[in-house]
């Protein structure tokens, strides 16, 4: 017998900020700072992460404004190679521009970058592999908060930030890339990313539309009279 299946088709309805969440994804020290490992050792442009810094600023706090937690996703690596196996120094020895030690636990690396550091009630995950949901708390974290949809922020768009959003559906969440928020240091890759994200996998939008839609959505609430969910708990 066939059964009626809820379906959330275009923005407005995804990112209802009662059952949203924004992930920033590895912008940290080792991957975005001139001085991280990442950076040094594969001489790599800060430009593109430069221009996601603003919109990502702007999106945070205007979830935290309207109740939709904000979740920093940090990439991790063990001390004395806890966290390696064989597939994933394969896997990481196909990177030109970074190595294995990025991110070390507990170092300056690993910490967020300070232009767009957590604030106060923030979440806060570390990932081991290039998707946020694979051996973290996330997914538990986001269904405790009753979250149906993720939007994804960060770097690099065709690695973590993709490999998050794809997982994200698999989970049977609604993935979310904001466009103007992912960088990567290939833009080709970045390109194709997008394109075969909005192809097969979920809606891409920019920092703008949600900043218009989370408006509309705050005066809406303050105008009957009632105040937006809490999602923003420390955890």
């Amino acid at each position: 017998m066939a059964r009626d299946v809820e379906v959330l088709r275009d923005l407005s309805e995804q990112a209802d900020p009662r059952h949203t969440a924004f992930l920033v994804v590895d912008v940290t020290n080792d991957f975005c700072h001139p001085e991280g490992r990442a950076v040094r050792g594969g001489r790599r442009s800060l430009e593109p992460i430069e221009r996601i810094l603003p919109p990502i600023r702007a999106v945070a706090a205007a979830a935290r404004r309207v109740g939709v937690p904000v979740v920093y996703v940090l990439h991790t690596t063990l001390p004395d190679g806890r966290s390696h196996s064989g597939p994933w120094l394969a896997a990481r020895e196909r990177a030109p521009h970074s190595d294995v030690t990025v991110g070390l636990d507990g170092t300056w690396g690993q910490r967020v970058l300070d232009a767009v550091a957590p604030q106060p009630g923030d979440l806060e995950v570390h990932k081991f592999r290039y998707s946020a949901f694979t051996g973290t708390r996330l997914d538990p974290m986001l269904r405790a908060r009753g979250i149906k949809t993720v939007l994804v922020s960060g770097a690099s768009t065709n690695v973590c930030v993709y490999a998050t959003a794809s997982a994200a559906l698999e989970l049977e969440y609604y993935p979310v890339i904001v466009e103007d928020a992912v960088a990567s240091w290939n833009m080709d890759l970045h390109e194709a990313a997008l394109r075969t994200f909005r192809a097969r996998y979920g809606l891409t939008c920019q920092s703008a539309d949600l900043l218009a839609l989370w408006q509309a959505a705050d005066e809406g609430s303050a105008g009957s009279g009632s105040q937006a969910p809490s999602g923003t708990v420390a955890g």
